[in-house]
């Protein structure tokens, strides 16, 4: 059974900013997401729209899970519904399921403190070298900054391969204008330079390399 989510108005609105010929392939991979969790492959500008509201489906799709409520059964016989009794002290069983939730299981892994201060101390640094080589000012503590940082580290990169795409795209980006007047600065940003493409731009060769054109010589 599929997933619902909630369309909300933040949803529309940045739709209508995406060309007119684009919508229909955005708004096909927000649905396949919202309710099959189907990760889409799109191309700029599409990628950097749907990285915007993924947060939002996500969360519609938390809080519609989290306030589902019981419904009657049915009987196998005769199909009707019957109600399902309750328990006699409803608040000894709720505060069974709270105490039963707070004990860890055998199997569970409980978070390591070491680990969370080390991921947390290297999501600084690669912000701090991403802010000394672009120019730009990101926060550390930004959810929508550390948030794909983390997501690669635990892919297993380390904080030398941000450095290298930092470099990389700072090579091909920084103070750039396309073709179309667009500057190319305003991508030098974690969303995009760490999100899915990271590993696209780890192994492309800059300008320095003798590298040619840069990723995005096609919008340029």
């Amino acid at each position: 059974m599929g997933r619902s989510f909630t369309w909300f108005p933040k949803l529309t609105r940045t739709v209508e900013r995406v060309p007119e010929g684009q919508r229909g392939v955005l708004l096909w991979a927000l649905a396949l997401y919202g309710t099959d969790g189907v990760e889409p492959e799109l191309e700029y500008p599409l990628d950097m729209a749907f990285e915007a509201l993924r947060d939002d489906i996500d969360n519609s799709l938390r809080n519609r899970l989290g306030n589902k409520g019981g419904r009657p059964r049915k009987t196998k016989d005769s199909g009707e519904e019957t109600e399902v009794p309750k328990p006699e002290n409803p608040g000894f069983e709720e505060g069974n399921r709270r105490s039963e939730a707070q004990e860890p299981k055998p199997d569970q892994t409980m978070p390591n403190q070491s680990n969370t201060d080390q991921t947390t101390g290297e999501v600084r640094a690669i912000v701090a070298y991403l802010n000394s080589q672009s120019g730009k000012h990101f926060r550390a503590s930004a959810a929508s900054t550390a948030k794909p940082i983390k997501a690669r580290l635990a892919e297993g990169y380390s904080v030398e391969d941000f450095k290298r795409v930092i470099d990389v795209m700072c090579a091909e980006w920084l103070g750039v204008t396309a073709k179309d007047g667009r500057d190319m600065t305003q991508y030098l940003c974690p969303e995009t330079l760490f999100g899915g493409k990271f590993e696209r731009y780890l192994n492309s060769r800059g300008k320095s390399e003798g590298g040619g054109q840069d990723v995005f010589s096609q919008y340029a």
